[in-house]
């Protein structure tokens, strides 16, 4: 299958896009944006054989429907190595296909906190300059707290106590759950690991939040919120 995936890379070389293998043919798929985020909730019949995404930088990523994944140089085919098993990019391809992507890597209750403190940060910013929301209002955007304030502590239990992976899609596909930012459509067309990686990627960095609500919040609150995320 490699012949194959250096086909479909050098087919790249000078498009934007993607292009799939149908058939034994080659051919342009004009629909996907420049982006590979393109291929997101996109899903090809078993006449596609494979797809290839341009990534820049020279970069192709190319995909067969048996599984096998390669990164092409572009200007150079011969350079080829195998794709990373945990790239957000990599999922869209696999997922295009109807393919398994690794793993989570992260568990459900990182992206519980990472959800709040961004829920945390924007209400702050929000906020009239010099007068940032105390505990009770930060502790209510959890989304463990189901909008009543709690303690610290227990809202670190609850998140300690989060759903898996599997549970969480599951909720987020039948409409049950709304806090990830991952719509009901898009969490029936992923899997697991592809449903971590896409929900962390729309959200910041954890330390770069964390370092912005040192700036702003009082002390005492800051503390409790610390608490609350401190293992």
């Amino acid at each position: 299958m490699s012949s194959v995936l250096l086909e479909l890379a050098d087919n790249l070389t000078d498009r934007r896009g993607a292009v799939l293998r149908i058939d034994g043919y080659n051919l342009p798929w004009l629909s996907v944006s420049t982006q590979p985020t393109g291929l997101l909730g996109i899903r090809f019949g078993p006449p596609v054989e494979a797809v290839a995404v341009r990534l820049g930088a020279g970069l192709v990523l190319a995909v067969h429907r048996s599984g096998e994944a390669m990164v092409i140089g572009s200007t150079d085919p011969s350079r080829a190595a195998c794709a990373d098993d945990a790239s957000l990019v990599l999922d869209l391809a696999r997922r295009s296909l109807g393919l398994p992507t690794a793993g989570p890597d992260r568990p459900v209750g990182e992206l519980a906190t990472t959800v709040w403190l961004d829920r945390a940060l924007q209400a702050t910013l929000d906020a009239p300059l010099g007068d940032p929301p105390g505990w009770v209002a930060l502790a209510r955007l959890h989304p463990a707290a189901s909008g009543v304030a709690t303690s610290p502590e227990l809202l670190r239990h609850r998140t300690s106590a989060a759903p898996s992976w599997m549970q969480l899609r599951s909720d987020l596909a039948a409409g049950r759950a709304h806090w990830p930012p991952v719509s009901a459509a898009l969490a029936q067309w992923f899997d697991t690991g592809a449903l971590a990686r896409f929900a962390f990627a729309q959200l910041p960095e954890t330390d770069t939040m964390l370092a912005d609500l040192a700036d702003l919040l009082r002390r005492d609150d800051l503390m409790r919120l610390h608490a609350a995320i401190t293992r």
